[in-house]
């Protein structure tokens, strides 16, 4: 009897012990709150749960904890794109979709101030030769030109302007993407824009015969238009007249992009169109100079090496900027095509030693009909009637 009573205080000690060291510990940890959770983001064994949590929860006070531990772990993409999850705004509408309920009812504010910081060290930080850097910039090149932050912008053209790699092309295009987003910063972010295409481009690789150099070629042109072709959208969506001439000497550099070209030239308004009627009238001096210096009014084979008493004219000169006339539907610029419908009519390039299947005409008559001038019709039906066709013949 007196063993079972020792027994029994022996156990009421215990249980009273554990009450009391419960109650020096403090309540258990809250798994609603951010904090419970950043402080385990240093623990290998409870990281990825954290991680987890701290996205469901939404609170943008764990991107400080996170950004830390994105360092500390070699910058893994998983934990940047949390911290660009928490950054974000948020309706009402879109926290309850997502369940972040302790912002149902007032919605949640723009964090991009907090993860700012981290954004740009992914940008200039990135090493081509790891992946996941390069995966990591590419996410927050994204995020960055959807936050619209003035401070990210020096970070932007600098990895946008970075000499083309075929590893880390992908992060630098997405670079110069969100650089087109910066409208508030337009004069700043279309210069840098402007810097990547104004360029000469790299040899084509139809103009060598060795296959293995044609090969390095063509990867050093692809990159060139990736690189470019990126840029030319970002400016036809900053729509700035200060693009406008480096616009029209690209789309003779590089006519493989004039879909582009004609895009962000309509965008950048009646300063684009004057310097194309400017080409057509044969006043643009740096175009006339560039076709003077590249020889880009005559096909002279493929690898540029024929005679000159075998090279063909061709009416480049003459085509694109016809096209890019026409979509401003502008009776100004009637006068300059009926000039250039003067010009005998010649193949807009050849291929493979194959002339093209239009010529200049088919520019210009698109054009007139698009614009609708009365001038411009009798024109043509003068020389559908055979009374002023133009003279000369393709030479």
């Amino acid at each position: 009897m007196t063993r079972r009573l020792s027994l029994l205080r022996f156990t009421a000690s215990l249980v009273t012990g554990m009450v009391l060291l419960a109650g020096l510990t403090g309540c258990p940890e809250d798994p609603y709150k951010a904090e419970t959770w950043t402080q385990k983001l240093g623990d290998p064994r409870e990281s990825e749960r954290a991680v987890q949590e701290l996205e469901q929860l939404g609170n943008p006070s764990a991107i400080d904890k996170l950004g830390t531990a994105w360092i500390d772990q070699g910058k893994p993409v998983r934990l940047l794109q949390v911290i660009i999850s928490l950054a974000r705004p948020l309706t009402p509408e879109e926290a309850k979709k997502n369940f972040v309920t302790d912002y149902e009812a007032t919605g949640r504010p723009a964090n991009w101030d907090k993860a700012l910081p981290f954004l740009k060290r992914a940008l200039s930080e990135v090493d081509e030769a790891n992946p996941r850097s390069v995966d990591s910039a590419s996410k927050a090149a994204d995020a960055l030109g959807e936050s619209r932050q003035a401070d990210a912008l020096d970070a932007l053209i600098e990895l946008a302007q970075k000499a083309p790699t075929k590893k880390l092309i992908s992060a630098q295009v997405a670079a110069i993407r969100a650089l087109g987003k910066f409208s508030e910063e337009s004069t700043k972010a279309a210069a840098a824009l402007t810097r990547v295409i104004d360029k000469e481009p790299p040899p084509n690789p139809r103009t060598v015969k060795e296959r293995e150099q044609a090969r390095s070629l063509e990867e050093k042109y692809a990159l060139f238009l990736g690189i470019n072709g990126a840029a030319i959208n970002s400016l036809g969506d900053l729509r700035v007249a200060s693009a406008a001439k480096t616009l029209v000497l690209s789309m003779f550099r590089t006519p493989e992009l004039f879909m582009q070209i004609r895009r962000a030239l309509v965008a950048s308004g009646p300063v684009a169109e004057d310097e194309l009627r400017k080409v057509l009238a044969g006043t643009h001096a740096e175009v006339n100079q560039l076709f003077k210096d590249k020889r880009l009014d005559k096909y002279c084979g493929d690898r540029n090496d024929a005679p000159p008493d075998q090279c063909q004219p061709v009416s480049a000169m003459w085509f694109y900027p016809a096209v890019v006339l026409g979509d401003f539907y502008d009776p100004k610029a009637v006068p300059e095509l009926l000039t250039a419908l003067k010009h005998p009519p010649l193949p807009v390039y050849y291929l493979d030693d194959q002339p093209s299947p239009n010529t200049q005409y088919n520019a210009i008559f698109d054009a007139l009909r698009k614009i609708g001038s009365a001038e411009g019709a009798a024109t043509v039906r003068a020389m559908w009637a055979g009374r002023a066709a133009p003279a000369g013949k393709p030479g």
